[in-house]
């Protein structure tokens, strides 16, 4: 008997990143509607829809709701999962993963090699042991900077995550994490996570194109720009 696994999209954003355009019903109407297991509300330093989407999954019940905020630090963005809570920005990464951890939750060191937002190889290899894994498939990154995430993981033996970075709701999915073992709540993610039994993937629900990947790049490069390089 083959073994069900479960795909969960762990970095998504919503109308409460400054950003997102994808509504929380959206969101849980499209992940029903294409079969997705679950996901992660992951907005940009912000909380606020976290306890509204408790409210709309009661709706879903077939949709895993993982909490979190992808936080902005010194250096770039990481991804905090299964956290509810507020946590300061531009702080150092090690100050930053020490309150992810406080707060219990887990440190996703988010695209790594994105110019505008990620944190750079560097800044993961001296801070490697405090990191719990590896985003190594986002599907707004282009495909070298993907295959330098994964090839850090394996050369760090850091688990592995994949998201979407969907900032709207026809994204979702994009891009995944894997799980063989039965989920039924966020904290069953975190374990599985942490015991190095996840997965990134992508394809089974849709791609984001190359041209949606060069127009959202050209954006956010724009904006980045604009802002005086300064980070959302």
């Amino acid at each position: 008997m083959m073994k069900e696994i479960f795909f969960i999209d762990l970095h998504v954003h919503s109308v409460y990143s400054s950003d997102g355009k994808a509504s929380l019903l959206e969101l849980f109407k499209q992940a029903r509607k294409i079969g997705l297991n679950g996901f992660a509300l992951t907005d940009h330093n912000e909380i606020r829809g976290i306890e509204k989407a408790r409210k709309v999954g009661k709706d879903f019940p077939e949709v895993l709701f993982v909490p979190g905020v992808e936080v902005t630090t010194a250096e770039g963005h990481i991804l905090a999962l299964n956290v509810e809570e507020v946590i300061p920005t531009f702080l150092p990464i090690s100050e930053t993963v020490e309150k992810i951890h406080a707060l219990g939750g887990i440190a996703v060191a988010a695209h790594p090699y994105r110019l505008w937002s990620g944190i750079g190889e560097k800044a993961v290899l001296e801070n490697i042991e405090i990191f719990d894994a590896i985003e190594v498939f986002n599907a707004r990154n282009l495909f070298a900077g993907n295959r330098k995430s994964q090839e850090l993981a394996k050369k760090t033996g850091k688990a592995e995550t994949g998201g979407s970075d969907c900032h709207i709701v026809r994204e979702l999915a994009a891009g995944y994490t894997l799980f063989k073992n039965p989920l039924s709540s966020a904290e069953d993610v975190v374990e599985e996570i942490l015991k190095g039994r996840s997965r990134a993937g992508n394809g089974k629900f849709g791609r984001v194109t190359k041209a949606q990947i060069f127009i959202q790049g050209t954006h956010c490069v724009g904006s980045w720009v604009k802002r005086g390089f300064k980070d959302i």
